[in-house]
This record gives C-alpha cells, structure tokens and sequence, in this order.
C-alpha cells in the first residue's frame, strides 16, 4: 500500500507530440485521470497550446515544449523542462514519430535515414533520459506508439513498418532495463481517423472494408489503451504489444 506522502504527489506524464490526433487524445485522458501534463510539438505551437488549455479546464498543470527530438540537446532540454516546471517524472509517451515520401523498397537511403531518426533514435534518446529520473524517483512507465505495420510490414512505406517492428523490440529491451522499478509496453494501432485517415475520405472507406470489425479507431480508441498501460491498471504487463486495428490483422 502506498504511503499517505506518495499517494499525495500527482503524477506527470510526458506525452511527445502532443498537439493533435492521438498525442492531444492522450494527453487529455491522463490529466482526466489526475496527471500533469507536458506536451512536446515541433511546428504546431498552436495545437500544443490547445493541448495546454483543455488540460488546464480540468484542473491540472500543463506545459507545451517546442522540441525537434530527433537532436539530442532538445530531448534533454525537454526532460531538463518538465522537471522545473514539475519537480518530478512518473510516464513517458513516445507518440511522436512520422514517415516521409519515398519511403520505398527502392527509395533513396536519406529517406530512410529520417524515418529511423525520427521514429527510433528519438525514442532511445528521450527514454535514455527518462530513465536516469525513474530510477531516482524508484519508479517510472514508457509507452511506445507503434503501428499495425510494425507487425504486417508495408512496401509504400519500408522504412517506417521497419522503424516501427524495431520499436517493438526496443519496448520489450527497455521493459528489461526498467524492471522491476518500472515498465514498458507498447501500442500498435492501425488505421486511425487522424493524419492521412482523417483528410482522405475514400481511402478511408476502402481501409474500412478490409477491417472484421467495420471501422476505424478514433484517437480516443488509442487513447484509452495507452492510458490503461499507463497506469497501475496495467501493472503486471511490460514488454507487451497491445494491437488497435479492428481485427485487421486477423485476415
């Protein structure tokens, strides 16, 4: 049983790209759920401030930090920021990521080069950080947002289903090197009415007719779960991949 000191403190959750779509819907369920909130953006500094404002409707602190976390220095300055703004780190969300055009079995390598900087070396290094504070504080949780394609593969987009299959194995290493002060776990959801989903309507119909389940996630849908791995809910899981795809992966 936690002592009455501990069970006073209100726990910080670090959520990376948090100024839309899924990283907005997380943030918001974990203030919801009694957390402050830091949010890192790299352009939408105005979505992160959104971000910012319903988290404060519901009573809790929140901060936005403008972070290209692919460069070193501003992973530490984002974890260096959220301790002075906090004093402390109880869960980080490695949501931010993204792929980029060309990204082909035959694509160039730079292509492929910025997709792994931007969904794998980004994620090591800001965990990397968190961590040293976890094992300070005695405890700490990481999740990790991955994808339906780290799992099936995707020849459109190579480079991003390999980074996001490595981040899957990076969860289940990362879980080793918390336990047992902490986990990891990791989500990999499929198509979500967010990004390219949400803006290409006939794409989207098409997806839906491959999925048992007839739909496609909402960002509440990825959301909820990360939530659930967040938190103590989840407290015997680490290393797991929890999959958000209706099924898709079934055919």
């Amino acid at each position: 049983m936690k002592s009455d000191l501990l069970s006073s403190i209100t726990p910080v959750a670090l959520v990376t790209g948090g100024s839309k779509d899924i990283g907005a819907a997380v943030a918001i369920r974990l203030a919801e759920a009694g957390y402050d909130i830091a949010v890192t953006y790299h352009h939408d500094r105005d979505g992160a401030q959104e971000t910012v404002r319903r988290v404060q409707e519901l009573g809790r602190r929140a901060n936005a930090i403008a972070a290209d976390l692919v460069q070193e220095v501003d992973c530490e300055r984002t974890i260096r920021e959220t301790m002075q703004q906090f004093g402390r780190l109880d869960v980080l969300i490695n949501n931010a990521g993204g792929s980029r055009k060309g990204d082909t079995w035959d694509g160039e390598p730079a292509v492929w080069h910025d997709v792994f900087m931007v969904n794998i070396i980004s994620v090591l290094q800001l965990s990397k950080l968190a961590i040293r504070h976890f094992r300070e504080q005695g405890n700490g949780t990481i999740v990790n947002v991955s994808s339906r394609f780290g799992l099936a593969g995707d020849p459109v987009r190579i480079a991003y289903a390999a980074s996001k299959a490595a981040l899957i194995n990076i969860t289940k290493s990362l879980a080793k090197e918390l336990a047992p002060l902490g986990r990891c776990n990791c989500v990999a959801p499929g198509a979500t009415a967010a990004g390219y989903w949400k803006q290409v309507a006939d794409a989207t119909d098409a997806e839906v007719e491959k999925i048992p389940l007839k739909t496609i996630n909402t960002p509440d849908d990825v959301a909820n779960t990360i939530l659930f791995l967040a938190t103590d809910q989840s407290r015997t899981m680490t290393g797991q991949t929890v999959v958000i795809d209706g099924g898709y992966l079934l055919r």
